[in-house]
């Protein structure tokens, strides 16, 4: 629906002639998708100030992560018999996660898992805008409006967003 009148720019390999897109109407936000964006954040930061602390456990990523940063690569760490420590190779766990908490643990100097879970707070909140520009485009801003109020009030997506796991990134890839 947004493709011009054909212009010819070539051939490819097909013999299809190529055609220039439009680029897409502009999708601005109003101010009630910003606050809910907002709202999404307070409600995911309320969460893991006050709830976060009867969920900690320790978990593969965090072992594999601090063996990425100790220059040990995606390795699990065993403890033998005669008390030395080995380090095994896994393929346990994709490692995707595992870098990305391996890169906040080298910027701050610290294994806490606070800094990916306040950036997993921010980006399980800007899903909220995804989320209302989807519904906009396909069906009214009504709907993406109430989609995205609908997500931002959503207490499961909310304690997955706390939780220091893999999940928020899923969610965001499939809304990408």
């Amino acid at each position: 629906v947004f493709i011009s009148k054909p212009v010819r720019l070539g051939l490819c390999r097909h013999g299809a002639f190529l055609q220039r897109a439009k680029s897409f109407p502009s999708t601005r936000m109003n101010k009630k998708v910003y606050v809910i964006i907002v709202l999404a954040f307070l409600l995911r930061l309320l969460l893991l100030i006050y709830a976060y602390p009867t969920w900690h456990h320790g978990f593969l990523d965090t072992d594999l992560a601090r063996n990425i940063v100790e220059g040990h690569g995606i390795s699990v760490r065993e403890i033998g018999s005669d008390d030395n420590v080995n380090y095994l190779p896994t393929a346990q766990e994709m490692p995707g996660h595992a870098f990305l908490l391996a890169f906040f643990q080298w910027l701050t100097g610290s294994s806490n898992p606070i800094y990916i879970q306040i950036f997993q707070i921010l980006i399980d909140s800007l899903m909220g805008g995804v989320i209302y520009v989807l519904g906009k485009k396909l069906f009214s801003e009504k709907i993406g409006l109430i989609g995205a109020a609908l997500f931002a009030l959503y207490l499961p997506e909310a304690y997955l967003a706390v939780s220091p796991m893999r999940d928020v990134w899923i969610s965001f890839g499939v809304l990408s």
